[in-house]
């Protein structure tokens, strides 16, 4: 292509093609929506195609400013700022849009916006030639519009972008400064040359090659990003767009290729990428070591607090008692923290999982009251369980999760809660898709300003400095709680908070599938005293000669954990590790006399 003097007007030089695009823009109105623009963006001119496409009739929309066809938060915006900058600085704009038709409904167009030029290169006004994509667009097939450039348009792209012309079989036909500034040729060197010279040997026969050409030659328009290679070898990250551009007859003459260099760019997404990955492995060997630690300080532990409970047994004097309990007390504490702790690191190191059976809400709603009942009465506060309409008699859930997260609120709000009593609220929140049961902790407790709900959520997080002084704990209940919630399908939010008055908090987690499951229209008959009162101390211990394998390696759990069974009546036989465990129970199995329960420790070597 033979470029043209800038001393000649527009008129002179392009006479021909002026004519020829008169054709194309007349073969263009009667297949495609087109609409023309003052500089200030006032609507001139439209035709059917677009006013069909919009839903407007022409009256209503001529003389409107172009930002009618968008939603009003994006009036002011800065990208619609520098959109309609790109336009005056005489530059050609594509893409895809959404735009607002007259009934307010979303339409993604595929659409050009050309800069026409009066004869001294200033902008007479703007064409955009425009079609509705939006099925495309749903399906996620959407290809961009094609539309001719024009050579003023060529102009005023050679000075920001770098631009490649194509003939139909690829070969290079014309190049702009920039495009040879970016790729490291000179223009001699590649005039003549096939496409296929920027890309590497394995990929000039490729499948993807192939159909990359077969879109073009379809006369589609093409954009994305794409790995060249420069003259030296090296590797350069471009996006760019390819154009087709027509003749009359409406066979495609060329391709126009525009062209960004954006190798900093992705070198930089690289860097990012790995940064996140070390933080991420950094961050999983974190919950892996604390996970390990957790374990290796719980083991012992136990043992301090099992030991303690023996010697509080064999103790007269109150004194003495005074202090094993003391130790008791603190050691539990202790565990309570370590067992935070290690949960959290479960959850964050991938290892923590939930298992989904059949359980009864109601039965798992009692075993909460029986074990929360002593708690709330040694506080001096009332602890109730309320039921609205009507809950499925089982759900699809995790138990021992939805068991703990009840215990971990519940606890929580007679903790902070001095005066009154909490309540369980639970109800069923019908929804075919995703049906929930909801459970609503409400206490009158010291309440929670909306400054330190932000934080509530966050590890080792607490509501301030005084609550962790005054109440104790680590801030790792409500935490471990919401991840779980989460894992069951639903989730933990803060619904009400007073400070003096009280707080609610919401758990909801997805009941499973409920095809044939009775809705029990009472279930509070079913929460009754005989619930409440659970299973007596002695039935608990009544294990008088049943046959134990105990397999642990640690001696100090090993005599704690004989002893306990063995005064209830159980008899115990100890392994160290699990090889000679698995021995000895299939042993005994050959021998006709199977033991009734193995006990094992889950980190234990063979």
């Amino acid at each position: 292509m033979k470029s043209t003097p800038r001393s000649q007007s527009i008129e002179e030089a392009k006479g021909p093609a002026a004519r020829l695009l008169d054709a194309q823009l007349a073969a263009i109105d009667r297949s495609q929506a087109r609409i023309e623009f003052g500089i200030d963006g006032t609507i001139l001119d439209v035709n059917q195609n677009f006013l069909n496409m919009i839903g407007y009739n022409r009256d209503e929309i001529l003389g409107q400013h172009h930002r009618i066809f968008l939603p009003k938060d994006k009036h002011d915006s800065v990208e619609y700022a520098e959109f309609w900058q790109v336009l005056r600085n005489g530059e050609f704009h594509s893409g895809e849009f959404m735009r607002l038709a007259k009934d307010g409904s979303q339409r993604w167009i595929q659409a050009t916006y050309n800069p026409v030029f009066n004869s001294d290169g200033t902008i007479e006004k703007f064409v955009k030639y425009a079609t509705d994509i939006t099925a495309q667009k749903d399906a996620e097939e959407a290809a961009e519009s094609v539309s001719k450039l024009l050579d003023a348009q060529l102009a005023a792209i050679d000075r920001s972008q770098a631009r490649i012309e194509f003939g139909i079989d690829g070969t290079i036909l014309d190049v702009n400064q920039n495009f040879l500034n970016m790729i490291g040729y000179n223009r001699d060197e590649i005039l003549g040359q096939h496409h296929r010279i920027f890309l590497p040997k394995d990929k000039h026969d490729s499948v993807e090659y192939a159909e990359f050409w077969q879109v073009l030659r379809n006369g589609e328009f093409h954009s994305g990003e794409f790995m060249r290679l420069a003259k030296d070898g090296s590797q350069r990250w471009i996006q760019a767009t390819y154009n087709p551009v027509f003749i009359s007859d409406g066979t495609i003459e060329k391709f126009v290729k525009y062209a960004t260099d954006i190798t900093e760019k992705k070198k930089a997404e690289a860097a990012l990428a790995e940064a996140t990955d070390l933080a991420n492995a950094a961050n999983l060997s974190k919950s892996e070591f604390l996970a390990n630690m957790s374990h290796e300080i719980r083991t012992p532990l136990t043992a301090i607090l099992g030991f303690t409970e023996i010697l509080s047994d064999n103790l007269q004097e109150p004194v003495q008692q005074e202090v094993a309990n003391t130790i008791r007390r603190n050691g539990e504490h202790l565990l309570e923290i370590i067992n935070g702790i290690l949960d959290l690191s479960k959850v964050e190191s991938g290892k923590m999982t939930v298992e989904t059976v059949r359980e009864s809400p109601v039965q798992i709603i009692t075993d909460v009251d029986s074990l929360m009942k002593v708690k709330a009465d040694g506080a001096g506060l009332s602890l109730g369980f309320e039921y609205i309409g009507a809950i499925p008699e089982t759900i699809q859930t995790d138990p021992t999760r939805l068991r703990q997260i009840l215990i971990n609120l519940i606890g929580n709000a007679i903790k902070f809660t001095e005066v009154g009593g909490v309540r369980l609220i639970t109800r069923f929140l019908h929804d075919e898709q995703q049906p929930m049961l909801q459970f609503d902790v409400v206490d009158t407790g010291i309440g929670i300003t909306k400054a330190q709900i932000a934080t509530l959520f966050q590890p080792f997080s607490q509501a301030d400095t005084s609550t962790t002084r005054k109440f104790g704990g680590t801030g790792l209940g409500l935490t471990i709680s919401k991840r779980f919630a989460r894992m069951l399908g639903g989730d933990i939010t803060v619904v009400d908070t007073r400070c003096g008055v009280g707080t609610r908090f919401r758990l909801t987690v997805a009941t499973g599938p409920l095809k044939d499951v009775n809705m029990l229209q009472n279930p509070g008959a079913f929460f009754n005293a005989e619930n409440r009162e659970g299973t007596t101390e002695e039935e608990e211990a009544n294990i008088q000669g049943i046959r134990i394998l105990l397999a642990e390696d640690g001696p100090d759990n090993q005599r704690l954990i004989s002893h306990l069974l063995s005064k209830s009546g159980a008899d115990v036989n100890i392994m160290e590790n699990g090889r000679l465990a698995m021995e000895a129970a299939l042993a005994a199995r050959d021998d006709g006399s199977p033991f009734d329960v193995i006990l094992m420790d889950m980190q234990m070597p063979l």
